[in-house]
């Protein structure tokens, strides 16, 4: 019972990963500048790290 639990875990970080990784993606493919993109980048990860510490 322990070990389908555990796939259930696994199955739920690589959703969660693979959900992050690719938004980043499609940032990095966005079409905006340079400057525009490393700001929206510094933004949405301050705001993940506000919303981790609650």
């Amino acid at each position: 019972m322990a070990s389908d639990n555990n796939h259930g875990n696994g199955f739920l970080i690589g959703l969660i990963a693979g959900g992050a990784l690719g938004a980043i993606i499609g940032l990095l493919y966005a079409p905006k500048s340079g400057k525009e993109l490393r700001n929206d980048i510094k933004l949405k990860s301050n705001e993940y790290l506000d919303d981790a510490d609650k």
